[in-house]
């Protein structure tokens, strides 16, 4: 059933997927509601499934990953493509895995330290289901440059750039704790996080 959006929902979605951090009283303020009436409204399209959950972008280039694609066109063996799915899901490295019907029919994103990990990756991958794969196309991801949802509502807003020359920050384990926990819910509270974490000094 298609679900009907009004201007106040569109603008609330505009905005989390901007901000997901974006406090209540702001977001009351930009689409001209109460806050009270923000939250129902947030609960109400989680409800109906709309919003899945509350993410963020991470700029992985600058802790020294880079981002490698593959494109697959598979042959039509259901059993074979379900091993292969349930295998390439295993790698902590996968982060898309898209199913689709046309030129390719599987795309993998994969996040990788050095171009020679990934060529181990896809030959291993390659190697082991070398009779499911009939065609394939590789791309190495320079930037990646991110939008608003501007059919949500309409405002200049300048683009952001991912994935630039890798640098070699090195992440705390706090900071790696902060991180997951942000990434699994981006409007996790302060005080959640210092819970979660185990720590009493996180300033987000």
């Amino acid at each position: 059933m298609l679900l009907k959006l009004d201007k106040i929902d569109k603008r609330i979605l505009y905005e989390l997927d901007k901000n997901a951090r974006i406090p209540d009283t702001k977001l009351a303020k930009l689409v001209g509601r109460s806050k009270e009436s923000v939250r129902y409204r947030i609960k109400r399209l989680e409800e109906q499934g709309i919003i899945k959950g509350f993410s963020m972008w991470i700029d992985l280039a600058k802790v020294g990953y880079g981002t490698a694609k593959i494109y697959l066109t598979l042959a039509n063996n259901p059993k074979s493509k379900k091993e292969f799915t349930d295998y390439v899901k295993k790698d902590k490295r996968l982060f898309w895995l898209g199913v689709a019907e046309g030129v390719w029919n599987i795309g993998l994103t994969y996040f990788v330290k050095s171009n020679n990990e990934f060529f181990e990756l896809k030959n291993d991958l390659f190697s082991k289901f070398e009779d499911l794969i009939l065609d394939n196309h590789i791309g190495i991801l320079v930037n990646l440059r991110l939008g608003e949802r501007k059919f949500f509502y309409k405002e200049e807003t300048d683009w952001m750039v991912f994935l630039g020359e890798l640098e070699n920050y090195e992440l705390e384990d706090i900071e790696k704790k902060i991180l997951k926990e942000l990434h699994n819910n981006s409007r996790i509270n302060v005080v959640d996080i210092a819970e979660k974490t185990g720590s009493t000094e996180i300033f987000i």
